[in-house]
């Protein structure tokens, strides 16, 4: 028998610990898509990301303070393009 659980990134930042949920497929093609329309405006795709990962439980504060590269380690770790 596979059995298959639901799976919680926890990041810390300087002093402050998050748990971010890993998107369900749904989830994945909703962000993509949502993506794929601001790729090209720096801001608006940044501001889509942190909307994606907030969504997934971290924390709008901590995202904020987060750098851009912080922001695309995450991203890249719980949407799979990161290998174990």
């Amino acid at each position: 028998m596979l059995e298959l659980k639901s799976r919680v990134l926890e990041i810390k930042f300087n002093d402050t610990v998050c748990s971010i949920k890993y998107p369900t497929v749904r989830q994945h093609i909703a962000f993509t898509n949502e993506y794929e329309k601001v790729e090209k405006d720096a801001v608006k795709s940044i501001e889509c990301i942190i909307d994606f990962l907030v969504k997934q439980g971290l924390n709008q504060e901590l995202a904020e303070l987060l750098e851009s590269e912080h922001l695309n380690t995450i991203l890249l770790k719980i949407g799979g393009g990161e290998k174990k």
